[in-house]
């Protein structure tokens, strides 16, 4: 354990010493002299269209003076982008609204602005899985049974479950998923699995509830947990860059081998670290190397050959991603893959863009 300690403080000191801080908006030799928004665009996709780096979209926003929101962009407008004393500057031409006329009265129709990314990119977040601390799940009300003795239940059937007066109303049927550990080996938390959705119908005692089962993503089944449903908003999303914070990916949604573009992984980053919208890098820190009259990569079974005396050359953390932390929790938080230069696994360091 003192070796792997040893090793992830000299992995972040020579990420440190590698880093290089974007100080300017660097904008793509390609990029178009006008856009004009169309529905289903989001605000990522145009961004990497105008962006070397997409996260970057709120400081070439700063110098926008026609704006307060980078966020507020709809369907019509036209932006482009024009250098001014050397810097960048976004502009907008903002497209009227648009007029229904009738007998009655005129109707200014109500714009909607377009995502930060598309329903498809976070289809999974907010549809299937969930982040909480072991203690947290277990101190949730189950579900006991229902009328007519089945173990496994579907929409439309009335369960009997513990009652608490935190989980009233709508509700979430979850199930444990999966133990998500750090680099040490500790548990972190857990991932959980919404499974349904019910709603509570009738308390039938200090300890027991009735409740119905009003859609599901799969069967419901005697001890899953029920929790108070929260809407899934991703509205709060605005980027910035990391700055100090340094991490590792931990796990994934799906315990793939390895992962791409718009996958969702697990970072050991907290509430209190990150924030929704914090662009991060990926990095691959390469094996160290046994200089010795033979080279040779060092292993755990390479160490047992090892004579002290031989330089270990330590390879330096290339960076082979990006990433957006889309969800935080106490323990973790997700980020949704933005790019990816070969796949992406548990190990690698997560730090400034």
């Amino acid at each position: 354990m003192a070796k792997f300690i040893l090793r992830m403080l000299c992995t972040m000191a020579l990420l440190l010493g590698s880093l290089v801080v974007y100080a300017s908006v660097e904008i793509n030799e390609d990029a178009p002299s006008t856009y004009t928004v169309k529905k289903g665009d989001t605000l990522w996709d145009i961004a990497s269209q105008f962006l070397a780096h997409p996260w970057q979209w709120p400081e070439l926003w700063r110098r926008n003076t026609q704006l307060n929101d980078p966020h507020l962009i709809y369907p019509g407008d036209i932006l482009s982008i024009q250098i001014e004393d050397g810097v960048p500057v976004l502009t907008v031409v903002r497209a009227k609204p648009h007029r229904v006329l009738s007998p009655q009265r005129v109707v200014t129709q109500k714009r909607q602005p377009i995502p930060m990314f598309s329903a498809e990119q976070l289809g999974i977040l907010t549809n299937a899985l969930l982040f909480m601390g072991e203690e947290e799940y277990e101190d949730l009300p189950k579900v006991l049974g229902e009328h007519n003795g089945k173990s496994q239940f579907s929409v439309g059937d009335h369960l009997v479950s513990e009652y608490q007066s935190n989980a009233e109303g709508q509700l979430n049927i979850l199930r444990r998923y999966a133990s998500i550990e750090n680099m040490q080996g500790q548990v972190v938390g857990l991932r959980v699995e919404r499974v349904a959705q019910a709603l509570q119908e009738t308390q039938l005692s200090d300890t027991t509830q009735m409740v119905t089962i009003v859609s599901s993503h799969r069967e419901v089944r005697q001890g899953d947990k029920l929790a108070p449903a929260l809407p899934e908003t991703f509205d709060d999303i605005a980027l910035s860059a990391a700055n100090e914070q340094k991490g590792f990916v931990i796990g994934d949604l799906h315990d793939y081998e390895m992962l791409g573009l718009y996958d969702v992984v697990v970072l050991d980053l907290s509430l209190h670290q990150v924030t929704p919208g914090t662009a991060m890098g990926i990095y691959h820190q390469g094996a160290d190397i046994i200089n010795g009259d033979a080279p040779r990569y060092l292993s755990d079974t390479s160490l047992q050959r090892w004579n002290p005396i031989t330089d270990i050359v330590e390879q330096p953390a290339l960076k082979v991603g990006e990433l957006v932390v889309l969800k935080t929790f106490e323990g973790a938080s997700f980020g949704l893959i933005t790019r990816a230069d070969k796949g992406i696994r548990r190990g690698m360091i997560v730090a400034h863009p």
